[in-house]
């Protein structure tokens, strides 16, 4: 069998093409995200229609069962920076979402079976430590 890797991110871009890699290679178990385009159906209507918007949340060819994307942990960040702008306030969001992300990655990981966990960032120590307690390899 196969070595499983679980990566998250809470947030886009560098990692999809990590996961994509692994994904091609046949490593990739899931890849937890927090904005993410995983229905190759809307990923193909993207394309057809050139909707940019949504060009630069997914990688053409992942997505489905292997991508689980969690848009509720950037809707008031993407909201409050259109707002705002870079301010202090927004930037603030951006490290509740992480700590939140990281929270709920966490327990997810405490009730799966997989070899490594790849957490990408600083938004990633409950999860390193919950992976580590089921025996993975941590990065």
């Amino acid at each position: 069998m196969n070595t499983s890797i679980i990566i998250s991110h809470s947030g886009k871009q560098h990692s999809y093409q990590v996961a994509k890699t692994l994904f091609e290679l046949g490593y990739l178990k899931r890849f937890y995200t927090s904005s993410y385009l995983s229905s190759i159906f809307l990923q193909d209507l993207s394309e057809r229609f050139n909707i940019n918007l949504l060009s630069r949340r997914y990688l053409k060819g992942l997505g489905g069962r292997h991508v689980d994307a969690n848009w509720r942990y950037e809707v008031r960040e993407l909201l409050m920076r259109k707002l705002k702008g870079n301010t202090k306030e927004v930037n603030d969001l951006v490290f509740r979402r992480d700590v939140r992300f990281d929270a709920d990655i966490a327990q997810r990981l405490s009730r799966q079976q997989f070899d490594i966990y790849w957490g990408f960032q600083g938004s990633c120590f409950r999860s390193l430590q919950s992976a580590k307690t089921t025996g993975a390899k941590t990065v």
